[in-house]
């Protein structure tokens, strides 16, 4: 277990990535994490939405670790713990945490961070705004026909005149009822404004007018300057398809041939708080399995990453342990299948990575092992490292990139960039 909890905890470390220091942010600007680890012999435990921890991995582990012992009177021990209660649970087994939970609201986050989550909070609101204004036309349309029908008027309430209609038409109304005929609309005075107001509307009128020319100006491509103006994307998610950070995990062999898998990620930008996702989901985030002799099955381990929402729903990592079981299949085209029949038939984004291990026992010789290695994604990049057993090279890594975002890469890494696909052979 402490093989993949280093690595892991390795990754936590460095703000570049989506876990631990510098994760995405909710919308309330916290850090939220989620993680989980597996061995193969099923030992499992998990930390979902919880802020203010050191390492999320971590606390997995040590939940993992305590699974593993009984509990008095036939209690059952927790695989799973969430929210501020984890912290809690955390801080009372001597795990750094954040010194308090009013700490909590500002722990892990790094400048970086904060600053795409106040693009992303604008972003958000400009676009509720948007939303806003044809709803507003339309009520206002629904206000003058109101004040133009024969039938006597009744006063708005003060909750009527802010949210539904104009106030200038709805006072002249309400002030005059008897000089509404039966035959012709109302004849509306034009309000008189304080000073104040004035201004207030001459201010509204500019902004008007200049987020006006500022459409105008992306729609033709170039700002009046002369230099040329990109529209902004039309989600946050292609906005963040330019950075790098995702989740991160690991898959692992010992010397033994016992395989395990891990996982842990801040979540999606700008996520509701509470939320969970994969990285924290039995069988969806992480997903291991030692190999079984008497049934002539490989061990398998599995680590996966991307839209949390959509792998949970395809439960990714343990479906994709279970095709690996399928000898005939190699690693990566087993994976790959199963994203194509799950993943890739949702709605985007539905991007996906995955990080798997596969351990092969020779029958016939003693000891003889392959281990086999595969990373498939269907995302644009995917960044991998791995490190060979009682190996005296130094570690390598890769960064797997593909333009096509609607496919999966299925060839060994020499022939395509969607997929990474290596064999090791030894003796154990």
């Amino acid at each position: 277990m402490s093989g993949v909890q280093q690595a892991v905890q390795a990754l936590e470390e460095n703000e570049h990535t989506n876990a631990g220091i510098g994760s995405n942010l909710t919308l309330n600007g916290t850090v939220e994490a989620d993680a989980s680890i597996m061995l193969g012999d099923r030992t499992f435990a998990a930390i979902g939405a919880t802020p203010g921890l050191g390492s999320a991995i971590a606390a997995a582990a040590l939940l993992a670790k305590e699974s593993q012992q009984p509990l008095s009177l036939g209690r059952v021990r927790p695989m799973f713990l969430a929210g501020i209660e984890a912290y809690a649970w955390a801080r009372s087994k001597g795990l750094p945490t954040a010194p308090s939970i009013e700490a909590t609201a500002k722990w892990h986050v790094t400048p970086r961070a904060l600053e795409q989550w106040r693009k992303y909070k604008t972003m958000i609101h400009e676009d509720a705004v948007k939303k806003q204004r044809p709803a507003q036309h339309s009520r206002q349309g629904v206000s003058h026909e109101k004040s133009a029908t024969p039938a006597a008027p009744q006063a708005p309430t003060a909750q009527q005149t802010d949210a539904t209609h104009p106030p200038d038409i709805l006072q002249t109304a309400a002030a005059n009822p008897a000089r509404q005929s039966s035959t012709s609309p109302p004849k509306t005075k034009k309000q008189r404004l304080s000073p104040d107001m004035q201004q207030d509307r001459q201010a509204q009128q500019q902004q008007q007018q200049q987020q006006q020319q500022q459409q105008q100006a992306m729609q033709s491509g170039v700002a009046q300057s002369g230099i040329a103006v990109h529209q902004q994307p039309c989600s946050l998610a292609d906005e963040h398809a330019s950075h790098l950070n995702d989740t991160v995990g690991a898959v692992y062999v010992d010397a033994a041939g016992r395989v395990g898998a891990g996982v842990s990620s801040g979540g999606i930008a700008m996520k509701v708080p509470g939320r969970v996702g994969e990285a924290a989901m039995y069988a969806c985030g992480c997903w291991a399995a030692d190999a079984d002799a008497s049934l002539g099955r490989p061990g398998v381990a599995c680590s996966v990453s991307g839209v949390g929402e959509v792998i949970i729903r395809a439960c990714l990592a343990k479906e994709c342990c279970h095709r690996m079981f399928n000898l005939d299949l190699p690693v990566d085209e087993a994976c790959s299948q199963v994203m194509q029949e799950s993943t890739m038939q949702e709605a985007q984004p539905n991007d996906c990575g995955v990080l798997a291990v596969r351990v092969t026992f020779d029958s016939a010789v003693p000891g003889q092992v392959s281990i086999e290695c595969s990373a498939v994604h269907c995302s644009r990049s995917m960044g991998l490292a791995w490190s060979a057993l009682h190996s005296t090279a130094a570690p390598q890594c890769q960064i797997l990139r593909q333009s096509n975002t609607h496919a999966i890469g299925q060839h060994p890494q020499p022939v395509a960039t969607g997929c990474f696909h290596q064999w090791l052979h030894g003796t154990m």
